[in-house]
């Protein structure tokens, strides 16, 4: 069993486009393995009503098993992602594509407190 995944980012509000919402992102984190992983772009939601929304997050991903696609392991990624808004906080729950083996799929999970307004 893999132990839990910490890591701290932010969020930043951006224009909204129509019906949907957009901010810029960033996050810093330990992957499974305890090796150094991060990503920064944008995220794009759509409310569902009843606190949940749905959305895509579109990012320049830096990542150890990336090594083997190019120098930097460094890559574009989009990852599909669900709210659930608790108060005024989130649980953002992301689904993560397989990286180094077709069957490892993966979700992940954020707690996203606002600091300020």
């Amino acid at each position: 069993c893999d132990l839990p995944i910490s890591g701290l980012g932010f969020s930043l509000p951006a224009r909204p486009l129509g019906s949907f919402r957009a901010s810029w992102v960033a996050d810093a984190f330990m992957d499974s393995g305890r090796k150094f992983s991060a990503y920064a772009g944008q995220a794009v939601t759509v409310p569902l009503g009843r606190g949940f929304d749905a959305g895509l997050t579109g990012a320049l991903m830096y990542h150890r098993n990336f090594a083997r696609h190019n120098r930097l392991s460094l890559l574009p990624v989009v990852l599909p992602f669900a709210d659930c808004r608790l108060g005024s906080w989130k649980l953002r729950t992301y689904y993560v594509p397989p990286v180094r083996r077709v069957s490892d799929h993966q979700v992940a999970a954020q707690l996203m407190i606002p600091l300020g307004r």
